[in-house]
């Protein structure tokens, strides 16, 4: 069985991926190093983080949250 997926190796360009992006937030009162992503539309935390500092606002349904649609228009 052939594969349309290349084996031999490649090279990014140089400065196509650079160092990730992150800062000290406060949060709740608490101070935390957080990843910052411009384009998500969610924040996520461990599920431990939350129940120690967070557990006293509810967490919302992704479906209140966010509508995902595939290519075909169909919700997922």
């Amino acid at each position: 069985m052939k594969s349309h997926l290349r084996t031999d190796s490649f090279s990014l360009p140089c400065g196509l991926i650079g160092t990730k992006s992150t800062a000290e937030l406060r949060v709740n009162g608490h101070t935390v190093n957080c990843l910052l992503d411009t384009g998500s539309q969610v924040t996520t935390v461990p599920e431990s983080y939350y129940r120690q500092h967070l557990s006293n606002y509810p967490i919302k349904s992704l479906h209140d949250l966010l509508e995902v649609e595939g290519a075909n228009g169909q919700r997922v």
